[in-house]
């Protein structure tokens, strides 16, 4: 993997290349000065996340490089690195109108864990995004909008009181909707979301169990491994060889189908009785003459 980064100053390279040597799973860091050298890094392969400053060295806004990113790479995280002027808040707003998934501040949380928080926390705001797609399609009318809430607050889950709140439902209701859509508890549902993720992370070559464990939020990678296992039967290693995201909502769809119970069908009727065809009236012979 690899972490593109269009960033001019040389202290904000050294504070960017020290945090990102501290991430585990993050892999290597090119730094660029022109849009021609993002482009061709993109178009070597292998990079995952983008980092970038309103303009390249030539004065070119990077608004259209981040709409283009989005539109042709939409597995890369994009990061808008900017420095907190009001005389630059049109640019920073240009940037997040194309795409970006996240805001780093020039001098408030470029170095050390806080630049990696903001990291983390882009690449599953863009994971989600493609997850959702995935996601929407597979699980029932009822039940999605309790699993889009988990897969946008990945990193804060509300309680199943909270999510009822949120969505204006009696906390009841939610759970009589789950059950009657043949998806698991809201606990359950929670942690499935999170492994959705986990799933789409594991896709991408170079990230390793213990990034993922940590990026979102398992008490180590051991306790990853154990969810994985406990919901899908699946290894990380093999929840790569299977497909990624495909493979585990697969698993998903096994566990729905086998709460929702086998489909009965009714009786067949009987055939309808085919009437028989009704005798012709007797009539009478006329009369023999003598």
């Amino acid at each position: 993997m690899t972490l593109v980064a269009l960033v001019l100053d040389a202290g904000a390279r050294a504070r960017i290349g020290a945090a990102v040597r501290g991430r585990g799973g993050m892999g290597e860091t090119r730094f660029c000065a022109r849009l021609a050298e993002v482009r061709q890094a993109l178009g070597a392969g292998g990079v995952h996340a983008l980092l970038v400053e309103p303009d390249d060295a030539g004065g070119r806004p990077t608004s259209a490089l981040v709409r283009e990113v989005r539109e042709r790479f939409p597995r890369v995280t994009v990061v808008a690195y900017c420095a907190p002027r009001p005389a630059r808040s049109g640019a920073i707003v240009d940037l997040v109108r194309a795409g970006a998934h996240q805001l780093l501040l020039r001098g408030v949380d470029d170095e050390g864990h806080s630049l990696r928080l903001v990291i983390d926390e882009a690449e599953q705001r863009a994971a989600g995004e493609l997850v959702r797609a995935q996601v929407r399609a597979r699980v029932a009318e009822a039940a999605w909008p309790l699993a889009e809430l988990y897969l946008t607050r990945l990193a804060q889950p509300p309680s199943i009181a909270e999510a009822a709140a949120a969505l204006g439902v009696h906390r009841r209701t939610l759970l009589n909707r789950l059950q009657l859509a043949g998806c698991p508890p809201p606990a359950e549902l929670r942690t499935w979301c999170r492994l959705f993720v986990a799933a789409r992370l594991l896709e991408e070559p170079g990230r390793t169990v213990e990034s993922v464990a940590h990026q979102l939020e398992f008490p180590s990678a051991g306790a990853f491994r154990n969810a994985l296992k406990r919901s899908t039967g699946l290894a990380p290693h093999e929840v790569r060889a299977g497909g990624g995201l495909l493979g585990v909502l697969a698993c998903f769809d096994t566990l729905c189908q086998r709460r929702r119970g086998p489909v009965l069908l009714p009786p067949p009727r009987h055939p309808a009785r085919v009437a028989e065809p009704m005798a012709e009236p007797m009539v009478a012979a006329a009369p023999v003459a003598p």
